[in-house]
């Protein structure tokens, strides 16, 4: 199982310790953002501009275990400065997607696997959610998570084109010291799917799963449900693939929130793309879907989305990608802004926090706070680009360069706004 994800990968490492083979990085991450706070800037309330840095040191690390067995780790661990908020600076944890332990066995005709994948996300900050509004009232956004996800999976082999596969999932979501202690959770999840090649082009089949999902603050309602439908993937050309999934999805709040929110869900949902690999310089794809996603405030937001990516390979180790994505999201309940109340406002008694509690009685704040503000369902659109390149500078030195531009359309008055962010990234390999 090759390993072929960045620094650290098996074919690429500056360090080799017994069987385990690793590399050693720094990384130094320069971001500007125009509007930090996500406002619209009226009611005189402007946008924002931030300017981030964020220095780490980097370990990549792989370990063949044995033909199955495989033990891949890409973390950094570094410090974010904040040049006109200060007080947001943090010491910076950063787990790539592809940090996994992974152990295969066999039994029989059945093919079980071990996994625990760690990664974090948002590490800058900077990036937007349909549920986050721009109304401005939360000044700087910092909306960092860890997720870990450990589970069990089996394969068997019926027969020479049917496979049958099940799993068991366990995530933890948590927050790094944002503000949104609220959106913790943790959800299990059990899956099966039945799959048939027809042919070498062909595979056809019907997936299932029901989910449990709890909440560790009283503010969101935790839920459950289940989800079923036929999926279908068709590759016509060596260079071309289509994938089609459907299903019914049904889930239920298990009303325990103080968001006030007792909705469910209950439709269609389906995710399709394609992918075409034009040469050996350009490839590119397109993929659409609704989905129905956890949310902050509400229980859950219904979401279309369609995007599309180009990668253009135009000499040896220099490229460009692009993407642009479009999304339309409706919440499923009453929706909440985030405000930040600083120290020393007067809190009545009654008011309602961020855990969920209620104040028993009146209180003056000894630190800034963030408070839910309840307000209507909402209903938005967004529509993001972004564009970057990467190039190497010397045999060990090489930079990375991007810009994206995000643009928020909402039912909601004073809730859209546009966001422009500029980020160059330096990587030496020791």
């Amino acid at each position: 199982m090759p390993y072929k994800s960045g620094p650290g990968a098996a074919q690429d490492y500056n360090f080799k310790v017994g069987p385990v083979k690793g590399s050693v990085y720094g990384t130094t991450t320069s971001s500007y953002t125009d509007n930090i706070n996500l406002s619209d800037g009226a009611g005189g309330r402007e946008a924002e501009g931030e300017l981030t840095s964020n220095p780490s040191l980097n370990v990549g690390l792989h370990w063949e275990l044995s033909e199955y067995n495989t033990l891949r780790m890409d973390f950094g661990i570094g410090y974010v400065f904040y040049m006109n908020h200060p007080e947001l600076n943090r010491v910076s944890l950063d787990l790539k997607p592809n940090s996994t332990f992974d152990y295969r066995f066999i039994i029989g005709d059945v093919r079980f696997a071990v996994y625990d994948r760690i990664s974090t996300s948002g590490g800058s900050g900077f990036a937007p959610r349909n549920d986050i509004t721009g109304d401005g009232s939360i000044g700087s956004v910092d909306f960092q998570r860890l997720s870990n996800s450990a589970g069990l999976s089996a394969a068997w082999a019926a027969t020479r084109s049917t496979t049958v596969t099940s799993g068991y999932d366990y995530t933890i979501d948590r927050g790094l010291g944002d503000s949104f202690a609220l959106a913790d959770h943790d959800t299990h999840s059990l899956s099966a799917a039945l799959f048939e090649k027809l042919d070498p082009r062909w595979t056809v089949g019907l997936s299932g799963s029901v989910y449990q999902n709890t909440y560790s603050e009283g503010f969101q309602s935790g839920s459950h449900g289940y989800g079923t439908g036929p999926v279908l993937n068709f590759q016509p050309t060596r260079n071309i693939n289509l994938s089609a999934s459907v299903r019914y999805q049904v889930s239920y709040s298990d009303r325990t929130g103080a968001n006030g929110d007792t909705s469910g869900f209950a439709g269609v949902t389906y995710n399709l793309a394609a992918t075409h690999t034009i040469n050996r310089h350009l490839r590119h794809g397109v993929g659409l879907g609704r989905n129905s996603d956890l949310g902050i405030g509400a229980n859950f937001n219904d979401t279309f989305s369609v995007a599309y990516n180009l990668g253009w390979t135009f000499a040896k180790a220099l490229g460009l990608n692009f993407g642009v994505n479009y999304s339309s999201s409706t919440q499923s309940g009453p929706g909440f802004d985030f405000v930040t109340v600083p120290a020393g406002t007067f809190l009545p008694a009654g008011t309602l926090l961020a855990d969920g509690s209620v104040l028993i009685g009146p209180v003056i704040l000894v630190r800034d706070i963030v408070l839910p503000v309840k307000r209507q369902g909402e209903s938005s659109d967004t529509l993001s680009f972004s564009i970057g390149t990467g190039m190497p500078i010397t045999r060990k030195l090489s930079a990375t360069l991007g810009y994206s531009h995000y643009f928020r359309l909402s039912d909601l008055a004073g809730h859209g706004y546009h966001q422009n962010t500029v980020t160059l990234a330096l990587n030496y390999r020791f």
